[in-house]
């Protein structure tokens, strides 16, 4: 299969970064699995005691802070592989492959999400958790265009179900800004490592500033890290590493 313009063969994987996928994985489904069902009467509780076990899954949405640092890594390591240098990047290819990966899954989960909510099945139908009743509609739509985080942090985890697009929606701020950072950035020596530090957290903070007034001091913390700038930052030490690994800077 022939390869894009400007596309350099480099297909090695990293185990390390396989490692800490894997490992952020764990910590992730760890986490909501016990949100579901509990897990202080399991072996696991019996073996390492409930305060261990709680420790880990309370904290284990820290795998996705995980997540978006080596999504910044590897989307920026892709880059290089694709066109030599971020600098020389093509942002039609770019967004094309972005949609291409992305699009088709989460129509798929949306009809199935939005059927069995049809079917009367009540955890993929929409609650109210801060006394606000959110539609239907005003979900899907925020899963389609990618604010489903600053939803959450007005209105609380309104669909358990599509709630967990809010990291999705974190990581389109990151792809939107990232391709246009890259060309404005082109050929300046250290530019592009700070930029990506600076830049990328930008688009929807005004939202966000919105949306966490909107909530009592006791979420915060939780909707800060479902905040576009604290969360695409998180992307953008991702992609800084890669290009100062890279020696780009």
């Amino acid at each position: 299969m022939g390869h894009e313009r400007g596309v350099t063969d480099d297909s090695t994987r990293n185990w390390k970064i396989d490692l800490f996928r894997g490992i952020s994985i764990l910590l992730v489904l760890f986490h909501h699995f016990n949100i579901a069902y509990r897990l202080d009467d399991t072996f696991l509780s019996r073996v390492f005691g409930w305060e261990a076990v709680r420790a880990v899954a309370r904290n284990g949405n820290y795998g996705v802070t995980m997540f978006f640092v080596i999504s910044g890594y590897l989307i920026t390591a892709n880059a290089f592989r694709r066109w030599s240098e971020p600098g020389h990047v093509d942002v039609g290819v770019f967004y094309g492959l972005r949609i291409a990966r992305i699009v088709p899954c989460l129509l798929l989960l949306l009809a199935v999400v939005n059927a069995l909510a049809l079917a009367g099945i009540a955890i993929f139908q929409n609650h109210s958790p801060a006394g606000t009743p959110v539609s239907f509609w005003l979900v899907n739509l925020a899963s389609l265009t990618f604010w489903m985080n600053v939803l959450i942090g007005t209105h609380g985890w309104t669909n358990y179900a599509l709630g967990v697009l809010w990291s999705l929606s974190v990581e389109e701020v990151f792809y939107l800004s990232f391709p246009l950072l890259c060309l404005a950035f082109r050929g300046r020596r250290g530019s592009l490592l700070s930029g990506s530090r600076a830049s990328l957290p930008v688009p929807y903070t005004g939202s966000f500033i919105k949306a966490t007034r909107a909530v009592t001091s006791t979420r915060i913390s939780h909707v800060s890290m479902r905040s576009p700038p604290a969360a695409a930052w998180r992307c953008s030490r991702g992609a800084s590493s890669c290009v100062a690994v890279r020696g780009a800077c």
